[in-house]
């Protein structure tokens, strides 16, 4: 883009069409190491798809962490409830990974997205089944990581995230 060639766009024009976190991921689903095309055709529908499943993810979460049967199960972890946490611990260690070559915040948003994914597989058990402290735990970690990346902050958890979960994350 260049200003002598009118080929540019103010932010605050993006802002009158598109909410800061579709920007945000704008730049997050792009290495900071190459060259960037911005264009609102190609660029901001896969940002707003990304923002639409976290949105959704935390939705679902809250949710499934109202439901009263789900605080009253047996917190003995099957197969699924193993499964889910597997797949915690490995998002963990490719998130950290990735950021740590070359802060590849791409990769790391992928991790997410396949953590969420797992995730909302899990949340389609019946209510019973579901451990809560185990999707909380997930939902954390996905907040913690978004809002180090900017996407959230701090005035965001209590629309995120559960009341009685602690905002603070220790990775």
């Amino acid at each position: 883009m260049s200003k002598s060639l009118k080929n540019f766009i103010t932010i605050n024009k993006i802002l009158d069409d598109f909410n800061p976190r579709q920007i945000r991921f704008v730049f997050l689903l792009h290495n900071w190491s190459s060259l960037m095309n911005y264009t609102t055709e190609k660029s901001l529908p896969q940002a707003i798809n990304v923002e639409r499943q976290f949105t959704q993810f935390f939705r679902s979460v809250k949710a499934a962490s109202r439901n009263s049967t789900i605080k009253q199960n047996s917190q003995h972890w099957d197969a699924q409830d193993e499964e889910l946490s597997a797949a915690l611990y490995k998002a963990q260690v490719a998130v950290r990974e990735s950021l740590c070559d070359s802060f590849n915040t791409p990769k790391a948003v992928n991790e997410l997205q396949a953590l969420v994914s797992v995730t909302n597989i899990y949340l389609t058990r019946p209510a019973t089944e579901i451990k809560e402290p185990l999707i909380r735990q997930v939902s954390k970690y996905v907040y913690y990581i978004l809002k180090c990346f900017g996407v959230y902050s701090d005035d965001d958890a209590p629309s995120v995230l559960n009341d009685e979960q602690a905002v603070d994350y220790e990775a």
